[in-house]
């Protein structure tokens, strides 16, 4: 019957943006949430079997995991599904996300929900060839709407894809903004996220206060408390803190074999015996490298060039 309903929905819609699309689940005992967020229980508002079909109106990527929006198996709303148990009906024609958008208009209006009725949830403006962060997508009321970086740095909101167009990046960039994304955005933010550090030094570097947390084979660095410029893990395996166990670079984690680094990012720049080089294009320099030991990775370093 879910089935049916789906795909007659979708009918009328031959030829139309990626969403809304039929999206059919991989496992059994799929949670529907009523937030993209796979923390606790009480967000829980559905279960999906294996074969299950939804339809998906859109997908946003929230703490390192891809989460797709459905129509609730109730029928009450919408809700979401991790990607990893979600497989769209035509994944060919999904954007891989975050990526980098540039507006195609002045005066363009940033948005705290994915509505265009009234002014009260206007957060801020963009302007032509402006570029932003976009972490997702939704289709709400036949219109494509972008989530995105909000300007202010204070979480996220949406712009009409009307005035959005999408940029293909190359996949060093990408992981860029995912390590951006997935880790602390300030001091602060990590010691609530991984617990109070071993170490902490701070020093004027080119005109910039870097403020360096140490945690046992993890330690990161930020330029004016609010800026990520680097990142290193070392060990065997995930690093022993707090809120540690997830941890990676884009889906790359320490012990995973050196081909998943070359399968998710190409060539390195440089390779040795004991390490992969990478780093992007851009005017400002980021580094990416990947220490080996055996085949396998056993330290991570995100380096941003300021100066």
């Amino acid at each position: 019957m879910m089935t049916a309903l789906v795909l007659t929905l979708l009918a009328g819609i031959a030829g139309a943006a990626t969403y809304p699309t039929a999206g059919v689940c991989t496992g059994n005992d799929v949670r529907v949430r009523s937030t993209p967020n796979a923390e606790g229980t009480k967000n829980i508002v559905g279960k999906l079997n294996k074969g299950n079909t939804v339809l998906v109106f859109g997908e946003v990527f929230e703490n390192g995991d891809l989460w797709r929006q459905v129509a609730c198996p109730d029928g009450k709303g919408k809700a979401w599904v991790s990607g990893r148990y979600l497989e769209l009906k035509d994944a060919s024609s999904s954007v891989a996300y975050p990526t980098m958008g540039a507006c195609t208009g002045d005066g363009v209006r940033v948005r705290s929900t994915p509505s265009a009725k009234g002014n009260k949830n206007i957060v801020g403006k963009l302007d032509k060839e402006e570029t932003i962060e976009v972490f997702g997508e939704v289709s709400e009321d036949g219109e494509t709407w972008y989530q995105v970086a909000r300007l202010d740095g204070k979480g996220r909101a949406w712009v009409s894809g009307r005035y959005l167009e999408l940029k293909e990046l190359e996949p060093v960039d990408r992981m860029l903004l995912l390590i951006k994304q997935d880790f602390p955005k300030s001091p602060k933010e990590a010691r609530a996220r991984f617990g109070a550090p071993s170490k902490q030094e701070s020093e004027e570097r080119d005109g910039f206060t870097v403020t360096t947390l140490t945690w046992p084979r993890f330690e990161c660095s930020w330029l004016d408390g609010n800026f990520l410029q680097s990142v290193e893990m070392r060990g065997p395996s995930s690093p022993g803190v707090q809120g540690g166990k997830d941890l990676s670079f884009g889906g790359i984690r320490l012990g995973d074999p050196e081909q998943k680094v070359i399968d998710v990012l190409g060539e390195p720049v440089d390779r040795g015996d004991a390490e992969l080089s990478y780093n992007n294009e851009g005017e400002y320099q980021s580094y990416l490298t990947f220490g080996l030991r055996g085949g396998r990775v056993i330290t991570m370093h995100y380096f941003y060039e300021f100066n």
